[in-house]
């Protein structure tokens, strides 16, 4: 197709490409001037001999490769986007952040060194939304890239427009208005240019109606640019509510690099129970087995008793005061376990296995008076509570069954003392006695519940108490977590991991070194230091308070003939600086960049199916220009350079062909004293041939034209 310019001296000169226009037909109606413009622009083409028509063909691949590019692109960067966050996503975290990832995606872009701290423990929070950065770069290539899909699917529209014409279908071919449009939008597809058409819908009165062409170009037009600025309204809602924060961050500690935190028995101190001679070192004596690190000296009358050595004492009395300095005795729940001195600290979840006592105390009500004292008759032998006037504290072993007390040889009982081995010692019983001597009557610091036995004299009371417990000894698995808020306990926490399960013979013969017949006087003067505050507290009260104190003393004391014991499993915690982005708008954004792919892809590839002639100029034409090129190409032009339709009604009296021209510059081809251009204000009637701007011939600069 060919525009022809004012003159048919001009057609036999140039060759154009008409797109089913010719400004030589002047028309009253829109409708008659299509017919007519189709009927020149077929003669005119009949009358063109420089331009051979080839077979039907494809466009060329760089025509529509740019859709593929971008539909590559949009997806390429969707999938780098929410590749980057899932690859760092965080999965676990801390109860007390639970704010943080309720609603979001939290992903660790930041290397660890960008949280930098302060001389006094506060830290510098900053950190680069590295995925921001990407939907940035993503709506800004969107918006540069909607005029050249705009501008691709311009072959399919120029297919539609050349097949109607071939067809002789009329009414399918745009009037010189809806041409216009066509121009406008292809070329500059925005709002302002879908304004034009509306515009056009709202000025028109009973006008030609919306070619199927037109209102595809609408379609596209209308469909990116609402898709590229829904996508840049997301972006701005996802830089507004995206932020970084301090983060916890939990990872597993390799095996190598596991914490000592639990207990195992110390066997180059503790290889097994100990052997006591309870009849002396001659024949036909007696054994028994006691703790491990009970000694029995060869003494006057007998075996003289004593338990390890200096420095076990000491660790003992140090772990006791909370001093020691590789275990500590702690409470979880009713039990007393052993426990690392000094953990580390940024732990979480760390599994591992250490030892427990737990006691159960209850007060000996059942003792009558009896020759100015108390015997209670459930032990064997039965115990006397004599007021001598002076003040005792004793712990004694005893066994469970049958209330036998294990004596420690006062009354040249001693095969009393220690059991035979593998003895059923779990659990196993504990006497708590604590006598005082003649004390102002009424003074507050002895008890008057259960188990509580007094006797006044001369207006002095003297007073003894009684309780028995049932110490039990357990294998423990426990979660230790590092205190991570002002609200733990600054040691940190300990939970149990599964159900205490009893522990062995060995162990437990360990475990209640405390039950000594001489460790046990430094159990009894802690007992009765730390249970002095609470002698006048409700008897329910002071039940609990003793059992939770022996089972913690009991721990402690035994602690030397332990040593520590790796975990099994934990996670270490580590501040770093997070990237929180909220799931919808990310969501939203990456849904919208699809979809403007998918788009995108529909249109390239309605435009990459279209084919059409081939069009070229004769080898040995000076008249044409350009290589072959396809019907739809040439018209793909006029539709997305506006140049190229100026071109087409200005550029053809410089003289030179210019319809196979591959862009609208290229078909100007300006030469020296070239043809001007300028405003008209003629009017018709006067001579004029009317319109505002016009092509001048070559004017000199001496005469210029009137």
């Amino acid at each position: 197709m060919s525009s022809a310019g004012g003159s048919q001296g001009r057609q036999s000169t140039h060759d154009y490409l008409a797109i089913s226009h010719n400004t030589d037909v002047v028309a009253d109606d829109e409708h008659d001037a299509v017919t007519r413009t189709t009927t020149a622009s077929k003669q005119y083409l009949s009358s063109q001999r420089g331009i051979l028509h080839g077979a039907y063909r494809r466009p060329s691949l760089t025509t529509w490769l740019p859709a593929v590019g971008i539909t590559l692109g949009t997806f390429g960067i969707v999938a780098i986007l929410l590749g980057w966050l899932l690859t760092r996503r965080v999965h676990d975290h801390l109860p007390n952040e639970n704010s943080q990832f309720r609603g979001a995606l939290v992903a660790l872009e930041n290397p660890s060194s960008s949280l930098d701290k302060n001389a006094d423990g506060t830290v510098n929070l900053s950190g680069t939304l590295w995925a921001l950065t990407v939907t940035t770069i993503a709506t800004r290539l969107v918006g540069f890239t909607a005029p050249i899909i705009i501008g691709v699917f311009a072959l399919r529209i120029a297919a539609v427009w050349i097949r109607a014409q071939e067809d002789g279908r009329v009414d399918a071919l745009p009037t010189s208005t809806q041409y216009g449009l066509l121009v406008i939008m292809c070329s500059f597809p925005s709002i302002a240019s879908l304004s034009y058409f509306g515009k056009y819908l709202g000025t028109k009165r009973g006008g030609a109606r919306v070619v199927p062409m037109l209102s595809l170009v609408v379609a596209a037009v209308f469909t990116t640019i609402v898709l590229s600025n829904l996508l840049c309204i997301v972006d701005i809602w996802l830089h507004s509510t995206s932020r970084v924060f301090i983060h916890t961050e939990i990872s597993d500690i390799a095996p190598s690099s596991l914490p000592a935190l639990g207990a195992q028995i110390d066997l180059s101190i503790c290889p097994g129970p100990a052997l006591v001679d309870t009849k002396g070192l001659g024949a036909n004596h007696n054994t028994n087995y006691t703790n491990c690190a009970h000694i029995g000296i060869p003494g006057v009358h007998g075996v003289d008793q004593t338990w390890g050595n200096a420095t076990l004492w000491s660790a003992g009395q140090e772990t006791v005061s909370e001093q020691g300095p590789a275990f500590r005795s702690v409470i979880v729940d009713k039990y007393a376990v052993m426990v690392s001195a000094d953990p580390p600290s940024s732990l979480a979840n760390v599994t591992f296995e250490t030892f427990g006592i737990s006691a159960e105390c209850l007060p000996v009500a059942d003792c009558t008076s009896s020759g100015g004292g108390y015997v209670c008759p459930k032990f064997q032998p039965p115990v006397w509570l004599n007021f001598t006037g002076e003040s005792s504290f004793s712990v004694q072993p005893f066994n469970l069954s049958g209330n036998i007390i294990a004596n420690d040889g006062e009354n040249h009982v001693e095969s009393w003392y220690g059991y035979p081995m593998n003895a059923a010692l779990n659990p196993y019983g504990a006497l708590v006695s604590f006598g005082f001597g003649p004390t102002a009557a009424g003074d507050t610091y002895i008890g008057s519940g259960p188990g509580w036995y007094t006797r006044s004299e001369d207006g002095f009371d003297s007073a003894y108490y009684l309780s028995a417990c049932t110490v039990t000894a357990y294998n423990m698995t426990l979660l230790y977590s590092s205190s991570r808020s002002e609200n733990d306990p600054p040691e940190g926490t300990y939970t149990l991991a599964s159900d205490p399960e009893l522990s062995n013979f060995n162990t437990t013969s360990a475990l209640f070194a405390a039950l000594d017949v001489t460790l046990s006087l430094s159990l009894a003067e802690y007992l009765q230091t730390a249970l002095a505050p609470a002698f006048v507290a409700p008897s329910d009260a002071f039940n609990i308070y003793i059992s939770e104190k022996m089972s913690y003393a009991m721990v402690a004391l035994a602690s030397p003939l332990f040593e520590a014991r790796y975990a099994l499993a934990g996670k270490t915690l580590a501040q770093v600086v997070a990237s929180r982005y909220p799931l919808v708008p990310l969501g939203m954004y990456a849904a919208l960049l699809c979809a403007y792919g998918v788009v995108v892809l529909v249109l390239g590839a309605s435009a990459a199916l279209v084919s059409s002639r081939a069009v070229a100029a004769p080898p040995n034409s000076a008249t044409c220009q350009g290589t072959a090129r396809t019907q739809a190409e040439l018209v793909q032009l006029r539709l997305t350079e506006p140049l190229a339709a100026i071109a087409e009604q200005l550029a053809g009296a410089e003289g030179k062909g210019v319809a196979l021209d591959a862009s609208g510059v290229d078909m100007f081809r300006e030469q020296e004293g070239g043809g001007r251009v300028a405003f008209h204000f003629d009017e018709p009637g006067a001579g004029g041939r009317g319109g505002l701007i016009r092509r001048l011939q070559t004017v000199s600069a001496e005469e210029p034209e009137k």
